[in-house]
This record gives C-alpha cells, structure tokens and sequence, in this order.
C-alpha cells in the first residue's frame, strides 16, 4: 500500500511526505536528488527526472495513490515548452502505470488559460491531468506566504522589504505551502476526488508583511513598491532564467491588475491554519 510522492525534498513536497509517513503508510519520495540524511523507516527515496516518463512511471507502479506536481525548471529556456513536457509526462506515466488516484499540486487562476503569466503552465498541466482519466484531487492554493521570506532576509538587512504587490495595502488570499502539504496528505490518505482551493486563515498585504516584521526584528521596516517593469530583471538578479524571471513578473502584473482570481464555482474550500507571522517569524 504505498503512496508515491513527488517534489518529496520541497516546501509542500516535504510536508506531504511526513504527513502521510507519520500515518504509518510506506512512502515512496521522488526527486532529482534525494537528500544524504533522509534515511527513513517506510521511506523508499528515489531520484527521478521528471521530463523521463519512462522512469516516472516505473517510480508510480504499483501506488495506491501518487502525489503529482509540473516541477518547471527556474532555469528552463523556455518555461512553457517545458512545462508543456513535464505534463505530458507525469499524465503518461500516471496512466501506463494504471494509477488508481492522485493529488496534484495546481493554483489558484489555473481554471483560467490566459493572462496569469507562469499560472498559465499549471492550466495545461490540469488539462494533461484530465486526459489521464483517473480520480484525482486537484489543489488549487492561493498566494503563498512563503514568496514574502526572501523578502524578508533582504529586509533584515537592509531596512527595506522589497514589494511585489501593488498598492502596498491591497490584502491578497494567502496560504503556507505547510498547509498545502498537509492537505494534500490528507487527501492521500482518504481519496476525495475534486477540485479544492485552499487559503490560509486571513488575507495579508505588502504592508501587514512589513508590519509583522518590524515587529519581529524590533525596528522600522519599510515596504519599498518595486516598479512593475522591474520585477523581471529582480528575479534574473536572483538567479532565475529569463523565460521564468518574465513568467513571474506576468504574474504579478495580473495580482496587481484586476487580479487572478479563484474559480469558486464546481469547487470546495479548504482554509490552512498557519498565519504569516509564524512563517516570517521562523524564516528570520
């Protein structure tokens, strides 16, 4: 009765991996480089490249639920040929392995095909998904907490916390990716086939961010509106590929426009409990 997992060394990866081992369940974790200390009773890891469906689908065989997710490259070339790829994958090894259920990792906006920059990927994986024609949970989670801590490692710093979101106090549905990946393992464990769109406990702004952290480091901090046209070259500074680095600042240009919004309609609601102080507060 094993649970196969993949992205098992990541945010929402990880947390997936322990809810379902602290279970009692055997564990399968995928990912393309197993860390050196994860030796673990139940835990069979497995390095695995994604784009080799082949592989994917000896390392799905025999699941009783699989975990999925479009682990797209920051470095790809091109982020949506890629993209494209690592769907067409994981959807062929889900069905040439006959995989009973899975949960898949998507996002909120991803019900849409356009105009939510580098979201748009996780609409074609859904749409690979489908094709599968196998029961599945679909998580669709809103912005996630976790975009405002290397914010806030600059911001320890300098003083300055680098703003993304736009005006400063626009209050935008959030969620830890811990929260995700505890969803996701639940879901794992009891299969409940449909679409969830899952947010944290409040929304939270580039301001509330800024505020919690002075309140952490005990002094001023303040949130610094990076330009629109210069989120692309900040995330190349970063260390990202240009074809990421434009998909992201796409992005964001849909958050600060009329926004992306949840489909809301044929969906359920599930709300995380972890609030962006903790997250912030544990990262600093």
């Amino acid at each position: 009765m094993t649970i196969t997992i993949m992205g098992a060394s990541g945010r929402v990866g990880g947390t997936v991996l322990e809810t379902v081992a602290q279970a009692g369940r055997q564990v399968r974790a995928l990912c393309r480089n197993p860390p050196a200390d994860a030796a673990r009773d139940g835990v069979e890891w497995r390095a695995v490249d994604a784009l080799d469906s082949a592989a994917l689908t000896a390392a799905f065989a025999g699941s009783t639920a699989v975990f999925v997710m479009n682990p797209v490259a920051p470095d790809a070339e091109n982020v949506d040929e890629q993209a494209g790829q690592l769907s067409a994958s994981v959807a062929g090894a889900l069905r040439a392995a006959e995989v009973p259920y899975a949960v898949a990792l998507s996002s909120q906006g991803a019900h849409l095909p356009i105009g939510t920059g580098i979201v748009g990927t996780l609409h074609g994986f859904e749409t690979a998904l489908r094709s599968a024609m196998i029961k599945m949970a679909i998580l669709r989670p809103a912005y996630f907490m976790e975009s405002w801590v290397p914010m806030a490692m600059i911001a320890a710093e300098s003083g300055q916390m680098p703003a993304l979101l736009a005006p400063l106090d626009r209050a935008v549905e959030t969620v830890s990716a811990r929260d995700v990946g505890a969803a996701a393992g639940r879901l794992l464990l009891s299969p409940q086939p449909g679409i969830y769109e899952i947010t944290g406990p409040q929304r939270y702004s580039e301001s509330d961010a800024a505020g919690i952290l002075s309140r952490h480091l005990g002094r001023q901090i303040t949130a610094k509106p990076l330009p629109g046209e210069d989120v692309a070259e900040f995330h190349r500074q970063a260390g990202f590929g240009a074809s990421f680095s434009a998909g992201i600042a796409a992005m964001y240009a849909a958050l600060n426009g009329d926004g992306i919004p949840f489909a809301g309609q044929g969906t359920q609601r599930l709300r995380g409990e972890r609030r962006l102080e903790t997250v912030l507060t544990d990262a600093t």
